[in-house]
């Protein structure tokens, strides 16, 4: 019977193209010889749209009609903009369309926004929208605060934001409110995790999205595809550990992307349905209508398909989309009473989902178990979203902790009973309130940074300094907060401060810390969040090369003060932004900024389970209180920590190999930077020099990932800021022992072995990433000279000021003159800013006799560090799953249920998320890096995990973002 279906579908389509090639639409047949309309104008001026109640046929394809908008917590603009601009309307007018007729329906589902617009609303208002809610007219999806990156969160990131918004909907809804599906339209692909920890073990029953692999789309909507019970959609089974346990519907919207075949957002296109209008078009739209259901059915596995009929911040009047929406609801079922295919109705994808259940129930279908991912998304050849993975490194990291920070001060604030009210320091902008505690903005504004276009990196500069801003005026309220649960908790009334380096936030990844800089004394606590003891060191900076630590019963803790380097003394200057500041201004400025600091001390802590200890260090004068870490001179062969020896090359100045003390396992050990040269649009070439894609405009973005060569240049031979070689140096200590690397100006990393810690920690530095223009050879002296050409705003390429040109021989001014002087052949001989003409000249006459300067723009570059070892690994490594279960990874390969796939980019298209770990190994000894924040990675090469840690681009990916990530 199914097989006959599909075939009468077919048929079906064949027929509505011949029909519509034939046929002149009834508005363009002469007047005289018109027959009555196709359609009969309602006489009473009402139309019947149907909902999943009423209009289900199951002898026809049932069209499931979603109305919805997609609202970006923060993208273009930042997220109260969007909300004050945009989605208030939405959300406004959507419910005055909702209250007008209880058949009509609509799916939100950024709750963030929800929030915004609820805390505005009059107490009759906020009763008709739970009228609308209890009835199942207002529908949420998701739930959550925003629609999350799949991508860059940890778990933990995931959870508290769906979390918060279930209680957001509990708080002002009730039960009536709880989402059934899960709505991940826009993410750049879908993670094993999602499906099941954020799907079927939070409950929800079906997760649906717009974009796929296009090659991996391709079969799936083929016969091919289909004979192999591979379709558009499929039962995932996420999770390894809990297999069928934890299945969920789930898969791409069938029209493509997250729109549909229709579109009424006040753009044009409505339905006229008044056979007296010159504009009469309800035959063609109709026909339009049933032949995107018949072509889709060819795709569709079941009777029923599901249109989302919405896109970014639509509805803002939403009258146009309903209006519209309830003409072809009434005419396309219209022409299903008179015998059409076609049967159209208001519903949601809970709805839909509980239709294509009770159909494969009733006929008993079979669907195909998914187990893989869809990681990295392709959407052709050569555009595969895998930048994004990396994207804004800084703020992934600052969501990382601040997470890390609010679970610890959660425990802390149930423990300790302290409130709201004896914290008594709200934040100034809050995120919209959901609960009484002093957590609570802290919660919502890393919330809405997990946006799949916050921390993924994908939004514009000024959005991601916004993220940051919020979540840095929320730290304030908890650090305070933690204070006080910190004293009751221990019995203490000491003032309990923290390591903010200065009013501006928080800055705990530069090595500055006021607090403990400034003093001779203080007590630091540590907190373990854990549910095991932990053990750990802890470093703080410090004034002074000599401290003494004791534990909470006065007994010592053995301790050791390290010298800051260079590197890490520069990174607060930074943020010194000295465009028109006078030289005293800088000096000023730069004293301000300095790291007062001299070294860190570090000490080993042991803290509790959920619990905490207390250390005390002050400043000695006795050389036994403290050990101070010293430069290894005499270059040693070796470094080790009791479980772990690294073998050196003093002459490469590299590490060579690494050994395990203890089960006798060696291995080659290899650290390298490097950075691949980012493609703006053209040709890449193979290891070989073979060009490829050189017909593709596709270019690295915030979004993409597209390297010009396949192979990594070193980034000690940049010729910008490389170091010929690396430099090493070697510093030992009785705690750990540190081997500092520099390769370049912008890549730095510090190894560290710390006594019988079973693992080797690298702490890598990268940036500022070069960005200026790179200086060519001069080109041949034009002559001829024409005359000074003025500009405005001090830009040599600006505007024309063409009152204040001047002859060649006429002296240009060295301050507050910006231009350019023209030659011979139309040579431009540009000057610089503000400064009038080039150095060494003073008339144009002279400019245009002299050598002309050349520069080409800065390559984008995408920096990896890169760890060999001499693992035979046979191309497969393994990368976690949002901090959860490990992913097994085949270069060039994808999961079972791909299809047989070319990677048409070979080094973008191995790249995955890592969030916590990626790990090779040869069966019988493994390497495992584990991370405390996301980036992209991969074994492009046996042996050998790559991270790449840190991104700068000069051109835009085109994917709507429409700025260059320029981030240093």
């Amino acid at each position: 019977l199914r097989d006959r279906f599909w075939a009468r579908m077919r048929v079906l389509l064949l027929c509505m193209s011949l029909v519509v090639a034939t046929e002149a639409w009834w508005r363009n047949l002469p007047l005289y010889d018109r027959p009555d309309p196709p359609y009969p104008y309602p006489a009473d001026r009402k139309y019947n749209p149907a909902n999943e109640k009423t209009g289900i046929d199951e002898s026809k394809i049932n069209v499931h009609l979603v109305p919805h908008t997609h609202d970006d917590t923060g993208w273009q603009v930042t997220v109260d903009q969007y909300f004050s601009g945009e989605v208030y309307y939405v959300v406004d007018t959507v419910v005055d369309q909702l209250l007008k007729d209880p058949s009509r329906h609509f799916i939100y589902v950024e709750i963030g926004f929800f929030a915004r617009w609820w805390d505005e609303q009059p107490d009759e208002r906020r009763n008709a929208t739970r009228a609308l809610v209890e009835n199942g007219q207002l529908e949420f999806e998701n739930g959550a605060w925003c629609m999350h990156d799949e991508a860059a969160p940890l778990y933990t990131e995931m959870i508290d934001q769906t979390t918060r918004g279930h209680q957001f909907l509990l708080k002002n809804f009730g039960e009536a409110a709880i989402p059934r599906s899960t709505w991940q339209i826009d993410p750049f692909g879908h993670s094993q995790t999602e499906a099941w920890l954020l799907g079927a073990e939070s409950g929800f029953e079906s997760l649906y999205w717009g974009r796929t692999d296009y090659q991996d789309m391709e079969l799936r909507t083929s016969l091919k595809g289909h004979e192999n019970n591979q379709w558009p959609q499929w039962v995932w089974q996420g999770s390894q550990s809990l297999g069928a346990s934890a299945q969920l519907m789930a898969g791409q919207l069938g029209s493509g992307g997250y729109g549909t075949n229709i579109g009424w957002d006040g753009d044009g296109g409505a339905i006229q349905d008044n056979p007296s209008r010159h504009d009469y078009n309800l035959d063609e739209m109709v026909d339009q209508f049933i032949s995107a259901a018949i072509k889709q059915q060819n795709y569709t596995k079941t009777n029923h398909q599901m249109w989302a009929c919405g896109s970014d911040f639509q509805y803002q009047n939403a009258d146009h989309w309903f209006h519209n929406l309830d003409k072809i609801i009434h005419y396309v079922n219209l022409n299903a009473s008179m015998g059409g295919p076609v049967t159209a109705f208001y519903s949601t994808p809970a709805h839909y989902t509980d239709s294509v259940k009770n159909v494969t129930i009733t006929k008993d279908l079979k669907w195909e178990v998914r187990t893989d991912d869809v990681f990295p998304l392709a959407n052709d050849d050569h555009a595969y979203w895998s930048g994004y993975f990396t994207s804004r490194p800084s703020l992934k990291r600052q969501v990382r902790f601040a997470t890390n920070f609010l679970t610890s001060a959660r425990q802390m604030e149930v423990i300790s009973g302290v409130t709201t009210g004896e914290v008594d320091r709200p934040t100034t902008r809050p995120s919209p309130v959901v609960g009484d505690s002093w957590t609570d903005s802290l919660e919502g504004t890393i919330g809405v940074a997990t946006h799949h276009d916050g921390m993924s990196g994908t939004e514009r500069q000024s959005v991601a300094d916004d993220y940051s801003q919020r979540i840095s005026e929320s730290h304030f309220e908890v650090e305070t907060g933690v204070a006080l649960a910190l004293q009751k908790i221990s019995g203490s009334t000491e003032a309990v401060g923290h390591c903010n380096c200065y009013s501006s936030g928080n800055c705990l990844n530069i090595s500055v810390c006021n607090y403990t800089t400034a003093k001779q004394t203080f007590t630091v606590t540590a907190w373990n969040p854990q549910g095991w003891p932990v053990e750990s060191v802890i470093k703080v900076p410090v004034s002074g090369a000599t401290w003494k630590v004791v534990d909470s019963t006065g007994a010592a803790v053995a301790s050791q003060t390290t010298a800051l380097d260079n590197r890490t003394l520069e990174l607060p200057l930074l943020y010194l932004n000295s465009f028109k500041m006078t030289a005293a201004a800088i000096t000023s400025a730069k004293a301000a900024l300095a790291n007062k600091a001299t070294h860190v001390l570090s000490f080993t802590a042991a803290s509790p389970a959920v619990g905490y200890a207390s250390f005390t260090a002050t400043a000695s004068t006795a050389d036994r209180d403290s050990a101070v870490a010293q430069r290894a001179d005499d270059q040693p062969p070796t470094v080790a920590n009791g479980v772990y020896e690294l073998e050196l090359d003093w002459t490469a100045n590299q590490i060579t190999s690494i050994k395990n003390l203890k089960s006798g396992a060696t291995s080659a050990l290899a650290l390298n930077w490097g950075y691949y040269t980012s493609n703006t649009g053209g040709c890449s070439y193979y290891d070989n020099g073979t060009a490829f894609g050189c017909k593709s405009k596709e270019a690295s973005g915030a979004y993409l990932f597209r390297p010009i060569n396949q192979t990594t240049k070193a980034a000690e031979a940049d010729p910008q800021e490389g170091m010929g070689k690396p430099t090493m140096e070697v510093v030992v200590g009785p705690l750990f022992t540190e081997i500092r690397q520099k390769y370049s100006t912008y890549a730095t990393h510090v190894v560290r072995l710390t006594q019988n810690m079973d693992f080797v920690e690298i702490e890598w530095t990268a940036g500022p990433i070069p960005g200026a223009p790179i200086r060519l050879p001069d080109g041949p002296a034009p002559g001829g000279c024409v005359g000074w050409k003025q500009t405005d705003n001090c830009d040599p390429h600006g505007p024309p000021d063409d009152g204040n040109d001047k002859p060649c021989n006429s002296a240009i001014p060295t301050g507050g003159a910006s231009g350019y002087c023209l030659c011979a052949k139309g040579v431009k001989v540009y000057g610089n800013g503000c400064s009038g003409l080039p150095v060494g000249s003073k008339t144009c006459e002279e400019a245009c006799s002299k050598p002309v300067p050349r520069s080409k723009a800065a390559d984008g570059k995408e920096v990896v560090l890169k760890i060999g070892t001499s693992l035979a690994t046979s191309s497969v490594f393994y990368t976690d799953s949002n901090g959860r279960e490990m992913v097994k990874r085949v270069r060039d390969g994808r999961g079972p249920s791909y299809p047989p796939l070319v990677v048409n980019e070979p080094v973008a298209g191995n790249y995955y998320p890592i969030n916590s770990m990626i790990s090779i190994d040869d069966g019988t000894n493994e390497l495992a890096v584990v991370i405390d924040t996301t980036v992209g990675g991969s074994s492009m090469k046996d042996g050998e995990v790559e991270l790449m840690v840190h991104r700068r681009l000069q051109t835009d990916d085109h994917r709507g973002v429409q700025e260059p990530l320029n981030e240093t």
